[in-house]
């Protein structure tokens, strides 16, 4: 797998990339991490990258931070982008932290979070080709969105679209009340 490219899923926190990994773990699409959240210690800044990233060619690897974590020029890679409504994302990454969502700093978070995405992708556009996915289309279209990221990796790994799609829980795309969604996985996962 030396010559296959690094498979990125990326997107700034609480956009659906757990999902997206989740998706692609389940259709039988290799990947790097374990569930629920699929996230690794060595894609965050200060690691030797191109050490890492020679080892997860040719996997999906989730890469939440694509500002901070640098990856060399001259890496070839496939990206899916995760993208989502940003008002709903700052609501969610408050939540998450413990915040009271109010109008006001949720609007400043959105702000931030779209110079933060602006940044982002432009990051990974200079890796390669780019698929670029909504949060909101994956949840009123998981086996279409399954479709899309399986054609995007043709070649790289096979994907079955309906197990793909059947992890998809179906929901409103606005940021839930809880975390029970989050639970809900943990659960599943045997980590709760």
């Amino acid at each position: 797998m030396t010559d296959a490219p690094n498979i990125f899923v990326a997107g700034l926190g609480r956009c659906g990339t757990t999902l997206v990994m989740t998706m692609l773990d389940r259709g039988g699409f290799p990947v790097v991490g374990s569930r629920p959240a699929y996230e690794l210690d060595e894609m965050r800044p200060g690691q030797h990258q191109e050490v890492i990233l020679r080892q997860m060619r040719g996997r999906a690897v989730k890469w939440i931070d694509s500002i901070a974590f640098s990856v060399p020029i001259g890496t070839r890679a496939l990206t899916v982008w995760m993208h989502r409504d940003p008002i709903q994302q700052a609501r969610s990454q408050m939540k998450l932290l413990g915040l009271e969502a109010n109008r006001q700093d949720a609007r400043r978070m959105a702000a931030r979070i779209r110079a933060d995405e602006l940044r982002a992708r432009e990051t990974v556009r200079r890796l390669g080709p780019v698929l670029d996915i909504a949060f909101e289309s994956v949840l009123q279209d998981p086996t279409g969105t399954a479709i899309r990221l399986s054609v995007f990796l043709e070649g790289h790994g096979k994907l079955e679209t309906a197990p793909a799609a059947a992890v998809v829980i179906p929901r409103s795309p606005l940021c839930a009340p809880d975390l029970s969604i989050e639970f809900h996985l943990m659960r599943e996962a045997g980590h709760v």
